[in-house]
C-alpha cells in the first residue's frame, strides 16, 4: 500500500469511492473488478436512484470472493432493471475489506447502467476514512473475449464532498498483460507489456479525483493478465516537477554561444580595469605591485583562452 505523507489531513483520505459505467454502456460488455479498502470491517454499497439495465439481460453482479465469479456461484445479489427494482435497493453490506463485482451486457439494447459509492466501515458500522483503496482486473475464467470500461471517483474530506487535487497510482510489481491482444487504459494512459517496462512505471499521477479505466482482452486461446493498482489522493507536488518550474522562474535567462563569450568577456575586461586602478593607486611596495601583477596576468591568460 502507499504510506500516506506525514501530517496528511483529512483531504487525504478517502470518504468513498464511486464507480460508474458509461451512460449509456455498450453491448458486449463482461468484465469483473475487485476493489479493496484496507482495514474497513465491512464495505456499505449505495445505488444511484437512476441506475437501470435490460432486465434479465445485463446485469450487476456482487460477489465476496473472486472465485465465487470464476465458478459461478451465485452471487450476494444481481443488480438488473428499470430504475427501482430490488436489485438497485440500497444499500448492500458486503462483510470485510474487499468485494469484487462483475457486469454483463448482451448484444442487444443497452440503458443508462451503473452508478454507486463504496464506503468503508469500522466495527461500529461507522464510515472509517482510508488513506488509499486497491482496484485490481478479475479474469473471468472460461471466458475469452471481454471487455469493459468505467470511471471511479475519489471523494475525500469528513463528509465526502471534496474532489482531491491529485491522485498518486501505485502498480503492483507483478502486473502484466499479453500485447498486443490485451489493453488497458487508465486515465487515458495505455500501459502493456509488464511492470518497470519502458511501457509501463511503476508509479504515475492524475491530475484530479476521477479515474477511467478500462480493459480489452481479444484473445481466443488462453488469456493471462494480471493488474493491481493501489490508488491515493495527495496535494502534494508531483515529484521533480515543483522543483523545476520553481527554478525555471526564478533563475535568470541563459546566455549561450556567442553572446555567453562576449558577455564574459566584457565582465572580466571590467575587472581587469578596476584591478588596475587598484594596483596604480596603491603604495609602491614590493608586495602590492606583485599582487596586482599576478591578478593582471590570471585576467589576461582568461581572455586569451576566451578568445580562442
Amino acid at each position: 500500500l502507499l504510506r500516506p505523507p506525514k501530517g496528511a489531513g483529512m483531504d487525504e483520505c478517502i470518504h468513498s469511492v464511486i464507480v460508474e459505467s458509461p451512460h449509456e454502456y455498450k453491448n458486449r460488455t463482461l468484465f469483473a473488478r475487485k476493489l479493496t479498502i484496507p482495514e474497513a470491517c465491512s464495505l456499505q454499497i449505495t445505488f444511484d436512484p437512476r441506475c437501470s439495465t435490460e432486465k434479465k439481460c445485463d446485469y450487476l453482479a456482487f460477489y465476496s470472493h473472486e472465485e465465487d465469479w470464476r465458478n459461478s456461484k451465485p452471487p450476494l445479489r444481481t443488480c438488473d432493471g428499470p430504475p427501482g427494482s430490488s436489485g438497485w435497493k440500497s444499500p448492500l453490506v458486503v462483510k470485510g475489506a474487499a468485494l469484487v463485482y462483475a457486469f454483463h451486457s448482451d448484444k442487444r439494447n443497452t440503458d443508462w447502467g451503473y452508478r454507486f459509492t463504496v464506503q468503508g466501515l469500522n466495527k461500529r458500522n461507522e464510515p472509517r476514512p482510508t488513506r488509499s483503496f486497491i482496484l485490481e482486473g478479475v479474469h473471468p475464467g472460461k471466458e475469452r473475449n471481454f471487455s469493459g470500461s468505467e470511471t471511479l471517483h475519489v471523494r475525500v474530506g469528513p463528509t465526502g464532498k471534496v474532489t482531491p487535487p491529485r491522485l498518486q497510482l501505485q502498480f503492483h510489481p507483478t502486473c502484466t498483460v499479453e500485447k498486443p491482444d490485451q489493453q488497458l487504459v487508465i486515465a487515458d494512459v495505455l500501459y502493456s507489456g509488464a511492470v518497470g517496462s519502458a511501457t509501463w512505471p511503476t508509479s504515475a499521477h492524475v491530475a484530479g479525483g476521477e479515474l477511467d479505466c478500462s480493459f480489452t482482452c481479444t484473445k481466443q486461446k488462453s488469456c493471462v493478465f494480471k493488474w493491481r493498482v493501489a490508488v491515493q489522493p495527495t496535494t502534494m507536488p508531483v515529484p521533480g516537477k515543483r522543483t523545476q518550474l520553481t527554478e525555471a522562474a526564478a533563475a535568470p535567462p541563459l546566455v549561450t554561444g556567442a553572446p555567453f563569450v562576449q558577455f564574459l568577456l566584457r565582465n572580466l575586461l571590467a575587472l581587469f580595469n578596476s584591478q588596475s586602478v587598484a594596483v596604480a593607486d596603491a603604495p609602491s611596495t614590493g608586495t602590492s605591485s606583485t599582487v596586482g601583477l599576478t591578478l593582471m596576468q590570471a585576467r589576461l591568460g582568461a581572455l586569451r583562452v576566451l578568445g580562442g
